[in-house]
């Protein structure tokens, strides 16, 4: 991104942390809702087929499937990451437009530079959580795997 205005490379953060937080938004939404759906039909199918184990065994370990691929995949956690993310890259964007905050008060040259330095450290911050919380899920799995 050297050699671009900062306006326009916040608009590349702003548009990337905004697919990712509505991808994974949408992958947490549709896992939830296929588990619900497949939990609520099992005794409804135990209802209807009472001398047959088999499907419900087999609905109750989609259910386990999917809680296993939420928690693999931590879709929350990186809706909840990514969509902050995005929120505090909008909010220095219409912070900057407005020249409230750090940028009030400061001619065309202080505004770039305010903007420039504010945004790295926000962008900086986020990745240095990532690399957090991706290392620490990274050492729960292995734990888990380990103990069994």
């Amino acid at each position: 991104m050297e050699g671009t205005e900062p306006q326009k490379w916040l608009e590349e953060y702003i548009s990337y942390y905004d697919k990712r937080y509505r991808a994974a938004r949408a992958a947490y939404l549709y896992v939830k809702v296929a588990q619900i759906v497949i939990a609520a039909a099992i005794p409804v199918e135990a209802a209807i087929f009472p001398g047959s184990a088999k499907p419900a065994g087999i609905l109750g370990a989609i259910v386990v499937i999917l809680e296993g691929l939420q928690s693999s995949f931590q879709f929350q956690k990186y809706w909840i990451r990514y969509s902050s993310a995005y929120r505090l890259l909008v909010n220095e964007k219409h912070m900057h437009l407005v020249g409230a905050g750090l940028y009030r008060d400061l001619d065309a040259k202080e505004l770039k530079l305010h903007l420039t330095e504010h945004v790295e450290a926000l962008v900086n911050q986020e990745q240095t959580a990532w690399s957090e919380m991706t290392e620490a899920i990274g050492k729960s799995s292995s734990g888990a795997t380990q103990k069994s």
